[in-house]
């Protein structure tokens, strides 16, 4: 995405002159957080192209395996506690029925009852 910024829009964005944004632009390195300022400002991820390469493109492999594996973990378990969630709210159900029936049982068993003194 072209952002068309003059140099010195830039350096106000980025706490800098004019002339060091263009020595910016000569520069064979550029500390950190004047990359991440610069990301911030443009909306552009500059980091991402030292991901292509090694030795980071390894680690961030070995990163998004460990987060896979995690989420894979996370989701499995989730799956499990939904699973026990339903169980329970069957035995709740169940339960539910059961008491109805006793509640109607007891209110029979009272009814003869009052029946039986009189």
């Amino acid at each position: 995405m072209e952002r068309n910024l003059s140099q010195e829009k830039l350096g106000r964005l980025i706490n800098k002159t004019k002339q060091n944004v263009g020595n910016i632009f000569k520069r064979k390195s550029i500390d950190t957080d004047l990359l991440l300022k610069l990301c911030e400002v443009l909306q552009y991820n500059f980091f991402e192209h030292y991901y292509a390469e090694e030795p980071l493109k390894s680690m961030r492999s070995e990163e998004l395996e460990a987060f896979t594996t995690l989420v894979n973990a996370l989701t499995k378990s989730n799956e499990q506690k939904d699973e026990k969630i339903a169980d329970l709210n069957t035995i709740i159900d169940s339960n539910k029925q059961l008491l109805t029936v006793l509640n109607e049982e007891r209110a029979r068993y009272q009814k003869e009852i009052g029946k039986k003194k009189w």
